[in-house]
């Protein structure tokens, strides 16, 4: 069971394409990116071993390039790995159903640096641009670069709430919304671009941002009710709690906000379930998909 939405659009929209290379894998719980052409193996953690030392050379646009590559060979697999990210507090990939390629090949990834939080990983040279902006990615258009993000009018920087249990909305419990006041919502494109303004997002909106269409034109909107402070979140395998977790009532919608014309039109509302998950379609405006938080033995969640 597949759940799809139709999200009104002008026509004449290109559709455009995604690809992401299966050769580059991320180790979110540690410090390394790694490249493995042959196999996907892990890099081990020693200690000790240095990366090649690399003068950093400093771009046209501000940005700094710098390669910090070392080779070793899988003590498990013995096949060679080579690590690209050497990063104090790591590295990492947005979340897997993330967009992240931009047309020149290189990965689009995040980790704390002096100039910003963006990173652009070239798998085959192992440099690495440390870039000032975006500070994050509501969506990128992988066809062109364009990265769309959001922040707010007094300059912090806000992303939206994908997948990882943290949001930026206001959570009392009993009732998780996300509320953001004064957001803007800017692009940037990638590589070399320079940071646009396009829009103030209304503070009245029904519902925080989600995402946008893969032409810039709406907003999708998501909200998501329920009581966790008499249902909680489970933190271990206790079938007991998941299934009172999974009995709480809830209820959500999914909302279209045009950008141009200031519409606003309700997609979805559920009773019993919520939405989540939510990703416009990389080739068709009109098009989203949305998961349910069901649990995946007794229904498909997309």
């Amino acid at each position: 069971m597949i759940h799809a939405l139709r999200v009104p659009r002008p026509p004449g929209v290109p559709r455009f394409s995604s690809s992401v290379p299966d050769d580059l894998s991320i180790n979110h719980k540690g410090t390394t990116a790694v490249y493995a052409p042959a196999a996907h193996a892990r890099a081990p953690q020693k200690k000790g071993l240095k990366m090649s030392a690399v003068t950093p050379a400093r771009n046209a646009v501000g940005s700094i390039t710098v390669n910090r590559v070392r080779t070793f060979v899988d003590e498990q697999t013995g096949r060679e790995v080579r690590q690209l990210t050497d990063f104090e507090h790591g590295a990492h990939l947005g979340y897997f159903r993330m967009f992240r390629q931009l047309p020149d090949g290189r990965m689009l990834a995040w980790a704390r640096h002096e100039h910003g939080r963006a990173i652009l990983i070239d798998p085959e040279s192992g440099d690495l641009e440390l870039l000032a902006q975006p500070p994050w990615s509501l969506k990128l258009r992988e066809s062109d670069g364009r990265n769309w993000y959001l922040r707010s009018k007094d300059g912090e920087h806000h992303h939206r709430h994908r997948g990882h249990g943290k949001g930026n909305g206001k959570h009392n419990g009993k009732r998780r919304r996300r509320q953001m006041k004064g957001m803007q919502l800017w692009h940037i494109d990638l590589p070399g671009g320079e940071p646009v303004f396009d829009t103030a997002i209304p503070d009245d909106l029904p519902a925080g941002v989600a995402d946008i269409t893969i032409d810039g034109q709406c907003l999708i909107l998501h909200e998501r009710n329920e009581d966790l402070e008499q249902y909680p979140v489970p933190t271990t395998k206790d079938v007991t709690v998941m299934g009172h977790y999974f009995s709480r009532p809830r209820h959500g919608s999914i909302w279209a906000y045009d950008i141009a014309t200031g519409n606003i039109k309700q997609l979805l509302t559920t009773e019993g379930l919520t939405p989540l998950h939510l990703d416009t379609s990389p080739i068709d405006p009109t098009l989203l998909r949305y998961a349910m938080d069901m649990p995946e033995t007794t229904g498909q969640r997309v």
